[in-house]
Order: C-alpha cells, then structure tokens, then sequence
C-alpha cells in the first residue's frame, strides 16, 4: 500500500491538472495538431468507397480500399507503440503523420489500382498510429495523473474538425469533380502537423 500511495504521489507531482495544461502553449499546438489531422483523417473513411468509381473500377473495389484502410490499422497501432518505446512519443507521432502525408501525396497521383490499395493502407497506417499515440504524448507533455481530462478536451476540440473534413471533401468533389484538391490540402496539412509536433516540449526535460 505505501509503495502505492509512493507511485501515485510521484505522479501527482510531476503532472499537470487540466486547468494548468490548458494555460500552457503545449496544450494548444497539441490541440492544433489534431485539429489539422483530424479534419483531414475521416474523410478517407467517408469517400473511399466512392473512389474507384471516378477512375472506370468496379463497385466492389471501394470496399477493398476499406479493408486496406483496416488492415493498415492493424499494422499501424503496434507499430506506433513500438517506435514510441524506442525513440520518444514525440518522434513517434511526426513519424506517423508523415506516414500520413505520404498517403495523401500518393493519392494525388493516384490512378492505378494498386497505387488506391497502397495509399488507402498507408493511409490506414498514418492514421491509427497517431490516435495510439495521443494518450502518451498527453502524458509526455502533461504528466499522467490528468491524462483522462486533459485528452477528452483535446479529442473534443479535434472531433469537431473531424466532423466537417468529409463534408468537406465532398464539397470539393462535387465543385471539382475529384478529390485531387482534398487529398493535396491533406498534404499539406499533415506537414504543417508535423512542423507543430517538433514545436511541443515535455513537461520534464
């Protein structure tokens, strides 16, 4: 019990209450970089389906790039928390969302059947690794006692841009007549993601 009521003191005492984290500018880059890769992240899942149809393929190929999606999350999720344990959460969670932006440059250019599977896995890869990646890198940048308040806040404010990005997208389609100009702004996006994360500092060292 007293090495219990030790552990939860050393945490308690290196941490961050939700009220402190949101005062800090980590808290708000953090919420930026989810707020940049999750408009970005759901409108894959959205219109997927509906891609290989604008380039003559079968129906049934759009539910083969949503199984290429998940089979990338499968990869993606211990893959993330591999790498995480070996470099810093911070390293880890550039690395996946620039998996993530090669995805999306790949879609750009992407007509070839096999290029929409590789991209829709990779894409599947970037996407899952991050979202596994949050908690720690809350903990990381805030300590771990408030990791629950201090996540739901950041997944609330990122949420919402979530919602709107396949909206979003679809707008695009509709006015363009392809999702070349969504998947370029994803891009694009997901770099400036990138630039923001190697803003962030821990909370020790």
């Amino acid at each position: 019990a007293d090495t219990v009521r030790r552990g939860v003191a050393m945490i308690e005492g290196s941490s961050l209450t939700f009220a402190e984290a949101r005062r800090t500018a980590a808290y708000w880059v953090l919420a930026s970089v989810f707020v940049v890769t999750w408009a970005i992240m759901f409108f894959p899942y959205a219109h997927l389906a509906s891609l290989p149809a604008d380039f003559g393929y079968a129906a049934h190929h759009g539910a083969g790039l949503i199984g290429s999606l998940g089979a990338g999350g499968i990869i993606g999720r211990p893959a993330a928390g591999w790498f995480a344990d070996r470099t810093r959460p911070r390293a880890a969670l550039a690395a996946v969302i620039l998996v993530q932006a090669a995805a999306c440059a790949v879609f750009i250019g992407a007509e070839a059947l096999w290029l929409l599977y590789a991209a829709s896995a990779l894409f599947g890869v970037g996407a899952t690794a991050g979202v596994t990646l949050f908690p720690a890198m809350v903990g990381t940048l805030f300590g771990r006692a408030h990791v629950g308040a201090i996540s739901g806040s950041i997944f609330a404010i990122g949420g919402l841009a979530g919602a709107m990005g396949p909206l979003a997208a679809g707008y695009i389609r509709d006015v363009t007549g392809a999702y070349t100009l969504a998947f370029a702004i994803g891009a694009v996006g997901n770099l400036l993601a990138v630039a923001l994360v190697t803003r962030l500092r821990p909370l020790a060292g």
